[in-house]
């Protein structure tokens, strides 16, 4: 069994965070989620991994979807160099 990363986690954290953002339906609901767990990048991409947290992440996923909300969710190398972080 595959050993969930905690960036898997932390990105359902962030949807979950998402989630309860209160803006007005006119405005651009745009959000990038990066990520240096490249495995968890991949996961998503795998239709048929459905391991409960990333089942989590694309309900989340789909959820949002329907709110018009656009989400990103990237692969970087590493933090370094990222502005914020």
């Amino acid at each position: 069994m595959l050993k969930q990363s905690s960036g898997t986690t932390a990105i359902v954290k962030a949807l979950e965070a998402i989630e309860t953002i209160d803006i007005p339906k006119n405005s651009p609901r745009t959000i990038d989620i990066f990520t240096d767990r490249r495995i968890t990048t991949d996961l998503l991409k795998n239709a048929n991994n459905q391991s409960y947290l990333i089942e989590e992440i694309r309900k989340r996923l789909s959820i949002l979807d329907r709110a018009n909300w656009t989400i990103g969710i990237w692969w970087v190398k590493a933090y370094i160099g990222i502005y914020g972080n």
